[in-house]
């Protein structure tokens, strides 16, 4: 069996972490397994060769901007993406695609698709979805349907033998029910969690002091995390809101963003936070280990608005660091069902603007700040924000060991690598129709 991972590109970021893993899993369990990674762009291969894939980077398999293109050229880029396939993939081989139906490469989409009538085994890894951003949709439906004339909910979600599908939470899982893919060729695969070995709890406090040192931060205030790279979904006005409410903690968030589209906005709450002397401090994943940061921190927060999987509940418990923050019901709810308790999430921010009463999430960026400034200035009361939103009174409440302890087991029995390898390779075994 030989397997082929293919991804837009392998920069850095949750997918290709979880390509990663992927790898380690299956390598844990067939050290001879032959992996190889395609993908449009990868800086550095040797990343992945050293845990065990051969990598081939070809730009076809990269992004495909709209304002690149013109009709005439798809044709001919469509005829250059099946000759590559051709030329690397057998009759048996199994393509595992990283959100191949997210628009980002419609061309692409098509190609993968022609494919299963050449007998190669296609399982479409679903980690986000063009359903959910309007601008990828029309991308895709208008290269699809209007220049290949072809059914595009056909495309995406195919019922044949070759293709299986396999999404990350369970409320994709129900979305994509009705869809009537077979059920044996639907999947749910939780993306795997990395045990790391935990330093000794004297090394435990070193590595802290040497964090507080390196971000010169009060070492007698609470550190709070945002593991997070900073673009506007993350919903960082909110993470700012809590700094204002807290001010007696450190509160730091980790990358910033990359998009060009996101960096406007991003500048303008860094500007904010300096203007305002608030306790926020920004890139600190850039300055400092992350996985130590994780250690040292006392608190890892999310304030998200949307998620794929919903990583940032799970990763910091097994660094011995507890969550807090907002509460997305549809990807938790995976997770409690598994025996892990938040103490510390909210579901809603409510907030007196403009007369109105709202959660704070659903204000734009450029209210939220003239929102922030009005408390800042005392304006708005801090105690009314407490009064409305019971919940946030208790959110940097301590956390016992027990808890965290508890909700370590339940990462390792469920979300371990070992775990996932295993129901990577029952799903393999189900494209080759052994299992």
């Amino acid at each position: 069996m030989n397997i082929y991972i293919a991804h837009y590109h392998l920069h850095p970021g949750g997918v290709t972490r979880i390509i990663q893993s992927q790898i380690k899993s299956l390598k844990a369990q067939y050290k001879e397994l032959s992996i190889t990674l395609l993908c449009g762009d990868c800086q550095n291969p040797e990343t992945y060769e050293n845990i065990g894939a051969r990598v081939i980077i070809n730009p076809l398999l990269n992004y495909l901007y709209e304002k690149d293109l013109s009709n005439h050229k798809l044709p001919e880029l469509l005829s250059k993406v099946n000759l590559f396939f051709s030329d690397t993939l057998n009759p048996g081989d199994i393509l595992h695609f990283h959100n191949l139906n997210l628009g980002k490469n419609p061309v692409l989409t098509y190609a993968v698709h022609l494919l299963l009538e050449k007998d190669i085994r296609v399982i479409n890894h679903a980690h986000d979805f063009a359903e959910d951003r309007p601008a990828n949709w029309k991308f895709l439906k208008t290269i699809i349907e209007e220049i290949f004339q072809q059914n595009l909910r056909e495309i995406l979600y195919p019922h044949h033998k070759n293709y299986h599908l396999a999404v990350i939470n369970s409320y994709d899982l129900q979305r994509l029910s009705g869809y009537e893919i077979p059920e044996n060729n639907l999947h749910w695969l939780p993306n795997p969690v990395e045990i790391p070995q935990m330093p000794k709890e004297e090394t435990k406090h070193e590595i802290k002091k040497k964090v507080q040192a390196t971000l010169h931060v009060d070492s007698s205030k609470k550190l709070i995390t945002y593991p997070v790279r900073a673009i506007r979904r993350k919903n960082i006005g909110e993470f700012i809101l809590l700094s204002i409410l807290f001010k007696d903690a450190q509160w730091c968030i980790t990358q910033p963003p990359r998009n060009p589209q996101e960096i406007s906005d991003y500048e303008k709450w860094k500007d904010f936070c300096l203007e305002n002397q608030l306790p926020v401090l920004f890139e600190a994943g850039e300055k400092v280990n992350f996985e130590e940061l994780l250690i040292a921190t006392d608190f890892c927060i999310t304030t998200s608005l949307r998620e794929g999987f919903g990583m940032a509940y799970l990763e910091p418990w097994v660094y011995g660091t507890a969550v807090i923050g907002r509460n997305l019901k549809h990807l938790t709810k995976d997770f409690t069902n598994k025996n892990l308790k938040f103490t510390g999430l909210y579901d809603k921010i409510m907030i007196d603007f403009n007369r109105q009463q709202l959660d704070f999430k659903d204000i734009i960026a450029d209210n939220q700040r003239v929102y922030l400034k009005q408390l800042i200035q005392n304006k708005i009361s801090s105690d009314t924000i407490f009064e409305q939103n019971p919940k946030l009174n208790h959110l940097l409440d301590e956390v016992s060991q027990e808890l965290i302890d508890k909700n370590q087991k339940a990462i390792e029995d469920n979300f371990s690598l070992k775990e996932y390898g295993n129901k990577l390779s029952q799903i393999y075994q189900k494209s080759i129709g052994k299992a």
